[in-house]
């Protein structure tokens, strides 16, 4: 992008110093979000991915924000909530402004290049004050409140409100996203992120109960998650994927988020579980939606066999 890069793989993993186009600079967030509600928001996609190839394939980081039209309506995100019927669906020029207004927050919060937020040594952590499953809440800003307590480290804690439900609440160190976001512009432009720049921490548990953690870094992840989207689950522009795998799990990080974010595909965010309110609930969506490309784990189509296949069969999923 601003970077292309020039070597393709240095180093090695038998030497553990190995690295991916080293040269290269790109930012994530351009390609996933800014480069769809810029360029194609009608949907009519071009199905590449930005990436530090060489500069006659690069585009601009910095480019005017396009007008809302009929043309912005084109859909990012299927966002099904717990409850049927709650949803929503998040276009491409909301899902800018969205990123734009929490780039914009955290900046306000003093988070600069090379800060990491979550709870890993992070200056601020983003939370709901509670969660919804299949049909109950679940306490995430307790649990939050419960972890500050051994990280002095985290100066802010940015809560989403999604049941409105009372929770703990610490002064200065606690803020609410809705009266937080209205302070800051909604737009903020990318940063150029090296290609080896961190781009997530995730941890595991795996099968010791041991935390495990890997980070992912920018470029190689990207290219990865891009392939496999094209390749493996030969998605195409017009298509609506469904992944419906947890989004803290790497699997959701992957095909929920950035690999159909990347091929500019509408993707959908699932909150609730496969049997909740009945066992019809994942092709309720596929019908709903016209799904056209569903994702699941093997455990859920598992659980899904004992009921019946009525509930499979009572719905249309001739999209699939």
């Amino acid at each position: 992008m601003e970077s292309p890069f020039k070597t393709v793989r240095s180093g090695s993993f038998e030497n553990g110093d190995i690295v991916w186009f080293p040269e290269g600079g790109l930012n994530v967030s351009y390609n996933c979000v800014d480069s769809w509600a810029y360029t194609h928001p009608d949907k009519v996609r071009i199905s590449t991915i930005i990436l530090p190839i060489d500069s006659r394939s690069a585009l601009p980081l910095q480019r005017p924000l396009a007008s809302a039209s009929a043309d912005s309506l084109s859909t990012a995100i299927i966002y099904e909530a717990d409850g049927p019927g709650e949803g929503c669906e998040i276009t491409h020029t909301q899902l800018l402004r969205g990123v734009c207004s929490m780039a914009n927050g955290s900046k306000a919060m003093g988070i600069k290049q090379g800060d990491t937020v979550s709870d890993c040594k992070s200056r601020v952590l983003i939370t709901s004050d509670e969660g919804r499953r299949g049909g109950r809440a679940t306490v995430t800003k307790a649990i939050v409140n419960a972890a500050l307590k051994v990280c002095p480290e985290v100066e802010h804690a940015l809560v989403q409100r999604r049941t409105g439900n009372t929770v703990a609440w610490t002064k200065r160190r606690d803020k609410w996203w809705h009266e937080e976001t209205p302070k800051v512009p909604n737009y903020y432009p990318p940063e150029v992120m090296s290609s080896e720049d961190p781009l997530f921490i995730l941890y595991t548990s795996g099968s010791t109960g041991k935390p495990k953690v890997v980070v992912h870094t920018t470029a190689r992840y990207l290219l990865g998650a891009a392939l496999t989207v094209k390749y493996v689950f030969d998605v195409h522009p017009e298509d609506k994927f469904a992944c419906m795998a947890d989004v803290d799990w790497i699997t959701g990080h992957t095909y929920i988020v950035y690999g159909p974010l990347l091929k500019g595909v509408t993707t959908t965010v699932f909150e609730s579980t496969p049997v909740y309110p009945t066992p019809s609930r994942y092709w309720q969506v596929v019908e709903k939606h016209q799904i056209t490309h569903f994702y699941t784990a093997p455990t859920a189509i598992c659980l899904l066999r004992r009921p019946g296949e009525h509930h499979t069969q009572a719905h249309d999923l001739s999209t699939v």
